[in-house]
């Protein structure tokens, strides 16, 4: 017998296999993550979804139902593995791919378990869901199943599902493996970042991504890692009022950090991410369109405006976070100055400023200031009516007569990064209770004070004696004025004193000191 037909015969076979065109059975299998719970997760054609599903005494819970061209596959293979109907679906977000599966559930005769936000989506099926507005713990056969709501963060509607006691989070659009996409089109950044640091602390010891291969907790920190960097770049050059073009091409050009990537070229920055940041981060959509004040918090409202060229933002921004929250202060911080407008300071109580004034344009000369009449119009009339100023650090070089003028003081340079003494001078004053003299490595601005108008209640003090003032503070109309000149560093921005005393401040330009 001539072996070379059969040869040919067997290759032919085997090529239609691997190609395809030849299956027993689906490729993907799903997986096992504890006994009863399963996960399966769909390939690049169904957007790399995950979907769950555990197996209680009669029936079969769904976690999320993907792709609707996908849904028939994925009931199948629930049927195999459990052969049990599906009764329920819990939707951990409200993308039209899952609105559409889930919709076709509920017409099935599935209830759908949802956040509010997916509620609109799901109109036409509103006798079929139940709405979770708040952490929900179920016990079902042996499940002690945890709801977490979370609202508009990576996506609108977005909910987590916490099996505790077998340690598996699914974590639906809040992370994924391969790409940051399609998260940042639709998410609300700040919300997403804050929710990420919630699920962080999470004791899971399996998590299963909206997208993408499931992994342990380190998917979690990843993503917030990630988003958190990507943010952080874009916040650096809108600070600086670099156009879009420019911060687009800057941050694609340079990519993440290598220990953030996961499955280059996959999770680089995408344009659109940028793009989406980018808008975030500006007028007219920041500060307060992205992130408004809830009118259920009764804590007093700030804008707070930080960031330029040599005042890199980030641990600004971790500093004035943590001095918000031991003042009591609702705060939203911007990092694009033209924030700073009679419009958005008619909605707080206090505005909050570490900056200064000059834009540099690429080739380092022809520098401009950002700063216009309006502005320092729109924050004069502010504090007269009684709002509360606390100016910080570089905000002396705001480099017109009329801010000048109204702060009080004005720049007239610093020293190198050294450390120095920080002084009380007047150990009564409201500002300093609390404060004992300390050290701390910062830049020593020297300011020069209009002292027949200001008080002032602290200095700081070189080694060679040159002293500047610190901390000064003089009333106008009916609303305070504060200054004070620490802030340049981390290690000052995170010093106990520097914190208590820009909480301080706070409170003072509030009148809301504590009794």
């Amino acid at each position: 017998m001539n072996p070379r037909p059969l040869i040919t015969l067997l290759a032919i076979i085997s090529l239609s296999v691997s190609s395809g065109s030849v299956r027993a059975e689906p490729a993907l299998q799903p997986q096992e993550l504890a006994p009863g719970v399963h996960v399966l997760s769909s390939d690049w054609d169904f957007g790399s979804a995950n979907i769950g599903w555990l197996e209680l005494e009669n029936s079969v819970l769904m976690i999320d139902a993907g792709h609707p061209d996908h849904l028939p596959k994925v009931l199948g293979m629930i049927e195999k593995t459990a052969g049990k109907p599906v009764r329920e679906v819990i939707l951990t977000h409200a993308r039209p791919d899952q609105i559409k599966s889930a919709l076709t559930l509920a017409a099935k005769g599935v209830t759908l378990i949802a956040h509010p936000e997916a509620a609109p989506a799901l109109n036409s099926a509103e006798n079929s869901i139940r709405l979770i507005r708040e952490v929900v713990s179920i016990e079902r056969d042996g499940y002690d199943i945890e709801l977490r709501p979370y609202g508009y963060a990576a996506g609108p509607g977005n909910l987590t599902v916490h099996l505790k006691r077998r340690g598996i989070l699914f974590a639906g659009e809040l992370v994924r493996t391969q790409t940051i996409n399609p998260g940042f089109p639709r998410g609300r950044t700040e919300i997403w970042i804050a929710a990420l640091k919630k699920l962080a602390r999470e004791t899971a010891s399996k998590v299963v991504p909206g997208f993408g291969t499931p992994g342990n907790r380190n998917l979690v920190s990843r993503q917030l890692r990630y988003v958190v960097e990507l943010r952080r770049q874009v916040c650096y050059l809108v600070s600086q009022m670099k156009p879009l073009e420019f911060v687009t091409d800057e941050i694609l050009r340079l990519g993440m950090p290598g220990p953030l990537l996961n499955w280059k070229p996959y999770d680089d920055p995408k344009k659109e991410d940028v793009e989406h940041l980018y808008k975030e981060l500006t007028v007219p959509a920041a500060p307060f369109g992205v992130r408004p004040f809830s009118d259920n918090d009764k804590r007093p409202k700030a804008l707070c405006i930080i960031g330029d060229r040599v005042h890199y933002p980030a641990h600004t921004e971790e500093g004035l976070a943590r001095a918000f929250d031991l003042a009591g202060v609702d705060a939203r911080i911007a990092f694009d100055p033209r924030a700073l407008s009679a419009k958005n300071l008619a909605q707080v109580q206090l505005f909050v400023i570490l900056r200064d004034g000059t834009i540099w344009p690429e080739n380092m000369k022809d520098q401009a200031h950002w700063l216009q009449e309006e502005q320092v119009n729109a924050l004069r009339d502010f504090i007269s009516a009684g709002g509360g100023f606390l100016a910080l650090h570089n905000s002396t070089a705001l480099w017109r007569d009329d801010y000048v003028e109204l702060l009080g003081g004005k720049y007239d340079g610093h020293g190198p990064l050294e450390r120095f003494r920080v002084r009380v001078t007047d150990r009564e004053h409201p500002i300093t209770q609390g404060i004992t003299d300390f050290e701390v490595a910062d830049e020593q601005h020297w300011p020069i004070v209009d002292r027949a108008r200001v008080h002032i209640f602290l200095e700081n003090v070189k080694e060679d004696g040159k002293i500047g003032a610190a901390g000064f503070e003089h009333q106008l109309g009916k609303g305070r004025i504060c200054y004070l000149a620490n802030g340049h560093t981390r290690e000052s921005m995170e010093h106990p004193m520097v914190q208590k005393l820009m909480a301080n401040g706070m409170r003072w330009c509030l009148r809301r000191l504590p009794k």
